[in-house]
């Protein structure tokens, strides 16, 4: 009985605790509303005394942290929203550097306005912090090539996702196309076609996706690169000797080319001497490719 006794003290004291934390929030939040904004967003102590004051329990109270964020993040003006998003996280992340939400989320808020640069800034120390993590970079990639369009950047971040997880296909994918799109072709066409022979056989619902977005991948890539090497050449000969060759043979006796390009299916393409560029003129199809679906 006596235990019980306490147990319902111990409950109606933390109550009590709870509700007077909440009621002094308020009327901090109250308080402050007059406050000039540049004063609005020291509620979080440093990283180191909040190390202090927790006495050990770290992770307790980053995930405090990342709830109490989540719950006034919003009642921040403007002009000191994102420096007290900074401080928050830092703090949070200083506690508990392996709390992969607080990276993600806090990329997320800053993706919102578009601020790259605080998108970058959480990730990267995430990256840093947490050497085996590929979900991180994987998405510091997806915001550089999806929304910034900087491959460049996404290249870097899909590299070390993949490094990380070389097994999952879809990191492997993503770093192929990044490559692609920064220009560096030949390299993004050797993944493609490791992909490519991985799953060859494979005729699961993944093997399936795979082999075919491999396939569409290669055959992109590689009229890429031909059409690459002959815009070259032909750039070449034209300043050397002033007009466009009249065929391809030209440019391979000249030593501009080392050899006639052929199409993924092994055909000719079309060069138009006029335009000094070549056209695919095959078609792409799968099924004729593989023999099935």
């Amino acid at each position: 009985m006596r235990k019980k006794i306490v147990d319902y003290i111990g409950i109606v004291l933390i109550l009590a605790l709870l509700s007077n934390v909440f009621f002094l929030h308020s009327e901090i939040r109250d308080l402050t509303k007059n406050y000039p904004d540049e004063y609005r967003s020291y509620y979080i102590p440093s990283s180191l005394q909040m190390k202090f004051f927790s006495l050990g329990y770290h992770h307790a109270f980053s995930d405090l942290l990342y709830l109490w964020f989540l719950q006034f993040y919003d009642w921040y003006n403007k002009s000191v929203r994102y420096s007290y998003m900074v401080h928050t996280f830092e703090v949070m992340t200083d506690l508990d550097p392996k709390h992969q939400e607080a990276y993600t989320i806090a990329a997320l808020f800053a993706f919102i306005p578009l601020k790259y640069d605080l998108v970058y800034k959480f990730l990267d120390k995430g990256i840093e912090k947490n050497p085996e993590n590929f979900v991180l970079p994987y998405d510091a990639g997806c915001y550089a090539f999806f929304s910034e369009k900087n491959y460049e950047r996404a290249v870097k971040y899909f590299e070390i996702a993949y490094k990380r997880n070389p097994d999952k296909s879809l990191l492997k994918n993503l770093y192929a196309k990044a490559l692609s799109r920064k220009g560096d072709l030949d390299a993004a066409l050797d993944y493609f076609e490791d992909i490519y022979a991985r799953y060859k056989d494979d005729t699961t619902d993944e093997g399936n996706y795979y082999r075919s977005a491999a396939m569409r991948h290669i055959w992109v890539t590689k009229n890429a690169i031909a059409e690459r090497d002959v815009k070259e050449a032909v750039s070449k000969y034209r300043q050397k000797y002033g007009k466009n060759p009249l065929n391809l043979r030209i440019l391979v006796n000249e030593g501009f080319l080392s050899k006639i390009p052929k199409d993924p299916l092994g055909e000719d393409y079309n060069y138009d001497s006029n335009t000094g560029e070549i056209k695919c003129v095959s078609k792409f199809d799968p099924k004729a490719i593989t023999g099935r679906w």
